[in-house]
């Protein structure tokens, strides 16, 4: 039985080495992210918007359609670039919906 990985922010960076290794290693892997695949290669790729529990459900479904999870890397991460005092609530709630809420969202989804 073949292996399956969902990574998170896997488009780019370290998650998209993830994917690469895990694909090398004999797994099957999905990428949940807003963005596509900057290699262009978004065969495995669901648009995702880790900061909507909506759209980490539909995600979620969409990958359990194409066969059962076994794997979860939870990846995605973002950080506020401004200052605290320029940074606004709407950044700050956007950062821990990401980087708290949709890892635990992810890892009960599997």
């Amino acid at each position: 039985m073949t292996r399956t990985a969902v990574i998170t922010g896997a488009s780019r960076g370290i998650g998209k080495a993830i994917s690469t290794r895990l694909a090398d290693d004999g797994w099957r892997t999905i990428n949940l992210d807003i963005a596509p695949p900057a290699d262009g290669d978004a065969d495995n790729w669901i648009e995702t918007d880790l900061s909507d529990p909506a759209s980490i459900t539909a995600a979620f479904q969409k990958a359990r359609d194409q066969g059962p999870i076994t794997g979860l890397v939870n990846n995605a991460a973002i950080a506020l670039v401004d200052t605290l005092e320029e940074s606004s609530i709407d950044d700050f709630d956007r950062t821990m919906a990401i980087n708290l809420r949709a890892p635990m969202l992810c890892a009960q989804a599997v």
